[in-house]
């Protein structure tokens, strides 16, 4: 693959998520509060509490991303921030699902293994760099902005963006920093867009592969600084940081517990 400038990675001061372990040093107050953790706290203290068990704790956080009208009325009073990822839902929830109630199972399944609705269409783009092809839908509330000028080529300029930012990752990731390359089978990595309150998250396919949904258009999540825009700011650290769960799957399989996360919150800094 051919290289890839990092100035296409500015620094987007905007940090994906640290759960369930203490904040790192430079974790502020500021970035702490644009994560959701006030429901997160809220759902760990009830779980502590015995006020919920393990499996409605995680059937609410995946609620919380996916379907907000279904959480149960005490936690919907909680800020409507989104979490930065959901990554770690997913892996609690592959640890788990043989033994989660029939019911809860087949919900969050359901939210990780989506269809398309009938007035949906879905559209294909391959990155420049081969590895990934991107799913996106043009019409709906998953679909990404139509927004076509940067270059005027018939693919909407927020996929071109993120399949840039996914090639630089691949590149600095695998190439260059040694990390495990994700199995693509006999394909490309998938990667496709999605409307939640979660900026995006990794998942297993097929027992062997994994696939990484980003959000759709990251309109109206918190700020950050980067000389791009906000949007393409959460972009940016959110393929970086999806990508690191892709690569850490395949070298550990999320064995880490919550150093899963520092290490893909690492990564964008890198």
């Amino acid at each position: 693959m051919n290289r890839i400038s990092p100035r296409i990675f500015a620094p987007a001061a905007i940090f994906i998520c640290i759960l369930a372990v203490a904040p790192l040093a430079g974790f502020g107050v500021a970035a702490a509060e644009t994560a959701g953790e006030s429901f997160s706290a809220r759902i760990a203290a009830d779980l502590s509490a015995g006020v919920i068990d393990a499996d409605e704790a995680l059937l609410t956080r995946f609620r919380y991303v996916f379907a907000k009208d279904k959480l149960p009325a005490v936690y919907r009073t909680a800020p409507g921030r989104p979490l930065k990822c959901g990554t770690p839902l997913v892996a609690e929830f592959l640890r788990r699902e043989k033994d989660m109630p029939k019911a809860a199972a087949v919900e969050i399944r359901s939210y990780l293994d989506r269809s398309l609705a009938p007035d949906e269409v879905a559209a294909t783009y391959i990155s420049p760099g081969g590895n990934f092809e991107f799913t996106y839908l043009t019409g709906g509330t998953n679909a990404v902005s139509s927004t076509d000028v940067d270059p005027a080529n018939g693919v909407p300029d927020f996929v071109e963006r993120c399949a840039e930012y996914m090639d630089y990752s691949w590149d600095l990731e695998v190439d260059q920093l040694g990390f495990g390359a994700p199995p693509i089978g006999g394909g490309r990595y998938q990667i496709s867009f999605e409307s939640m309150d979660a900026y995006g998250y990794t998942t297993v396919v097929g027992g062997t592969l994994s696939r990484i949904v980003l959000h759709n258009d990251f309109v109206g999540f918190p700020d950050n600084d980067d000389p791009e825009g906000i949007l393409l700011g959460a972009a940016k650290v959110t393929c970086a940081h999806e990508f690191k769960h892709a690569t850490q799957l395949v070298q550990s399989g999320w064995s880490e517990g919550g150093w899963v996360e520092v290490d893909a919150t690492w990564m964008e800094d890198i």
